[in-house]
């Protein structure tokens, strides 16, 4: 990358020498050829430079992913990029009791379930992990998402690819949720419609002015139509500029959040594109109903799809690329100075918005749905000794015999040369699990155990166990409780508060 910038800088720089040359001294048509050559040189090195820059920022987003995949092997929290997480997960809104939990049990935060399964890269992907691991584990829920999981799973190769595309579209301007709130907004050009008009006109002048240019050059008009014609040329120029300069940041930022590149619009589409991989080789569509809803919002909609709605938006794209792509930069230039260029681009957006915004935000759930599930089927992959859940039926549930029951409960958190396992069983209604030892014997951790193997369980992941069945569960804790000097409350009453919020 750094040799094609050089050889850029070098063309680009003897082209515009060769050719004031050639205007000051009058060195006939093979100066010209000679700049002109170098010119096109110079296109034709910054042609080729996008694809090798582009490859080597791909490569290096794809070396961290599996930094990343590896360093959870290894439980290594301190190479897991937890800054940026930390920023997502700040979106989440939980019920207090639910904040207790999660601090109890280590759902959320550094050192925790939420780092150590989480592969998720937009903030609506992480949003709803988060919410996953810490809301009820429902029965019938998981056993959905548990089917989607196994069928991701086994897509090693094609989820590395998508956790490098989800990183990336995370880390731009476009994420998940600057796109929805765009799509909701008013339209900017409501408001300042005179902007379309004058584009329009300053067109037509332009073309007019450059046609009369060339037939006052070739002797078939008078001087002053020339010269009318170049004052017209600069005016419009002059104030295209002055426009662009002073009014046109909003609409730029509006560019930078719909779509930030024609390539950013490309990975939405391959990303709403992997709810493909939920279908088995031998059906038609997904069985389980949830599966079929992403599906259907993702994929199958003919008029409303996320994958229609991002074709039609990547023929905008292709527009609004000229401005950010320096192989297409310097048409850019005479397109934005004489038509008001991101005026007419706007509009077409603006026309996208209208037809899409009522589906925009469906899109953008189901696609935390899948990318959810892919940092839960990375857990599959990543630990096949661990084993899906059995869910109680509801005749267990409804007659109060169902219990947590587990053989070889471990600690998910724990690497695998460290962690102990223990058989737990809790329950059925109305009787009490009461654990006693010496200080430092495990109790906490084995509770901990329980708790965090529940929550995977209700995200439909495996558990770290040999075997498990449980009912539909909704946890709550009270482990590490604080006193609080500032409202006057002990730790003795800051505990009493706790338990009543458990009963």
């Amino acid at each position: 990358d750094g040799t094609f910038a050089m050889v850029r800088l070098v063309l680009f720089g003897a082209a515009l020498a060769t050719l004031a040359f050639v205007f000051f001294e009058g060195l006939g048509a093979w100066g010209w050829v000679v700049g002109g050559g170098l010119m096109a040189g110079f296109f034709i090195a910054a042609i080729l430079n996008e694809p090798v820059r582009d490859a080597m920022a791909t490569e290096k987003r794809s070396s961290m992913v599996t930094e990343r995949l590896l360093a959870r092997l290894r439980r290594d929290w301190d190479t897991l990029d937890w800054k940026s997480t930390r920023k997502k997960l700040n979106t989440v809104q939980l019920a207090e009791h639910q904040k207790d939990v999660a601090e109890d049990l280590d759902l959320l935060g550094k050192s925790s379930l939420f780092q150590f399964v989480s592969m998720a890269g937009t903030t609506i992907g992480v949003r709803t992990l988060a919410s996953w691991l810490t809301g009820v584990a429902d029965a019938e829920v998981a056993r959905g998402r548990s089917e989607a999981v196994q069928r991701l799973a086994p897509r090693r190769d094609e989820r590395l690819r998508f956790y490098s595309l989800a990183r990336h579209v995370g880390e731009g301007t476009g994420d998940p949720d600057e796109f929805i709130r765009w799509s909701q907004s008013e339209s900017w050009l409501d408001g300042n419609a005179w902007l379309l008009s004058w584009a329009r006109l300053s067109l037509v002048l332009s073309v007019i002015s450059i046609v009369a240019l060339i037939i006052f050059r070739i002797g078939l008009a008078p001087t002053v139509v020339g010269q009318i014609s170049l004052a017209v040329l600069v005016a419009i120029v002059v104030l295209n500029v002055v426009i662009t300069t002073l009014m046109l940041g909003p609409v730029h930022q509006i560019f930078s959040i719909a779509m930030a590149s024609r390539e950013s619009v490309d990975e939405y589409r391959e990303l709403f594109s992997a709810a493909r991989w939920l279908e088995e080789e031998d059906d038609e569509r997904p069985t389980a109903s949830r599966l079929d809803h992403l599906h259907t919002v993702l994929l199958d909609d003919p008029l409303q799809s996320a994958q229609v709605g991002m074709g039609a938006l990547k023929r905008v794209a292709a527009m609004g690329a000229l401005r950010s792509s320096a192989s297409t930069f310097l048409l850019y230039l005479p397109l934005q100075a004489f038509a008001l260029w991101d005026i007419r681009v706007l509009q077409k957006l603006e026309n996208w918005q209208r037809s899409y915004r009522d589906s925009v935000p469906g899109w953008f759930d189901a696609f935390g749905e899948l990318e959810a599930l892919m940092s839960l089927a990375a857990v599959c992959d990543e630990n096949p000794t661990w084993t899906f859940p059995l869910w109680c039926d509801d005749t267990a549930e409804e007659s109060g015999t169902a219990e947590f029951r587990s053989l070889g409960l471990g600690h998910p958190l724990i690497g695998d040369e460290d962690r102990v396992c223990n058989d737990v069983t809790i329950g059925p209604a109305g009787t009490v699990l009461l654990v006693t030892g010496s200080n430092m014997s495990g109790k906490s951790t084995m509770l901990r155990s329980v708790g965090l193997n529940v929550s995977l369980a209700g995200a439909g992941a495996p558990v770290c166990a040999t075997q498990l069945s449980l009912p539909s569960t909704e946890l709550a804790t009270s482990i590490r409780v604080r006193d609080n000097l500032a409202e006057g409350v002990s730790f003795y009453m800051a505990e009493l508060k706790r338990l009543k919020g458990v009963v």
